[in-house]
C-alpha cells in the first residue's frame, strides 16, 4: 500500500509543478513539467487532465494577472480500494482523490484506476464524482483514459467496478469532510 501512496504523492507533486509552470512565461519549463507529469499516466490519459503542451506562450497579460497567485495545492488522497486483478498476478487500485488544487476543500471529485504497465505503476483511467446536475445519487462517470474500466448504463459512461477484480482491502486515509455525498461514499464498504 505504501508503494502506491508514494506513487500518487509523487504524481500529485508533479501535477502541482506543471500547474505552477503554466503560470510562468517559460514555454520550455512548462512543457518539461507537463511531460514529467505525463510519465505517471498511460498514453490514453496523457494531456487529458486540463493541460496540453504549448507551442507558444499565452498572452502576456495572463502572466501579469497570475504572477501573485498562491502556489497550487496538491490533491487530497482520501481512500484506496485494493483489488486482486482477475487477469494479472498483482493488485489494482481504485484511488479516491480531490480535484487538482483543491484549496483545502475536502471533497471527492476524481478517482483514478492505478495498475502496472511494464512493471511500473501508471494511472490508467480517471472518473469524476457527480450527479451531472440531475439530482439524486452521485456516480463515478468516466472522464478519460482507458475505457476498459467503464461501461454504458442508461446512456451514461460509468465506472464498471467488476472490471477492477475482487476487492480485498479498503484503506481510508483522509475524510472528505466538506461534502456529505463524499462522506457517504467514503464510508461505503
Amino acid at each position: 500500500m505504501e508503494e502506491v501512496i508514494n506513487f500518487l504523492n509523487d504524481f500529485f507533486q508533479s501535477e502541482v509543478n506543471a500547474i505552477k509552470a503554466s503560470d510562468q512565461a517559460d514555454l520550455d519549463n512548462f512543457n518539461d513539467k507537463l511531460e514529467i507529469m505525463n510519465q505517471f499516466l498511460v498514453d490514453d490519459l496523457k494531456n487529458n487532465l486540463g493541460m496540453i503542451p504549448l507551442k507558444e506562450l499565452k498572452d502576456p497579460n495572463y502572466y501579469e494577472r497570475v504572477k501573485n497567485y498562491p502556489p497550487p495545492d496538491p490533491r487530497f488522497l482520501f481512500r484506496i480500494d485494493t483489488y486482486k486483478s482477475n487477469d494479472k498476478d498483482y493488485y489494482r487500485y481504485h484511488c479516491f482523490v480531490s480535484d487538482s488544487n483543491p484549496d483545502d476543500w475536502r471533497s471527492y471529485l476524481n478517482s483514478f484506476v492505478v495498475d502496472k504497465e511494464g512493471g511500473e505503476f501508471k494511472i490508467f483511467s480517471m472518473f469524476f464524482f457527480s450527479d451531472k446536475g440531475m439530482g439524486g445519487d452521485k456516480k463515478w462517470h468516466f472522464n478519460a483514459g482507458e475505457d476498459r474500466f467503464m461501461n454504458k448504463e442508461n446512456g451514461q459512461y460509468l465506472l464498471n467496478i467488476e472490471s477492477l477484480g475482487d476487492r480485498i482491502e479498503i484503506n481510508r486515509i483522509t475524510e472528505p469532510s466538506d461534502d456529505a455525498d463524499s462522506m457517504k461514499e467514503y464510508n461505503k464498504d
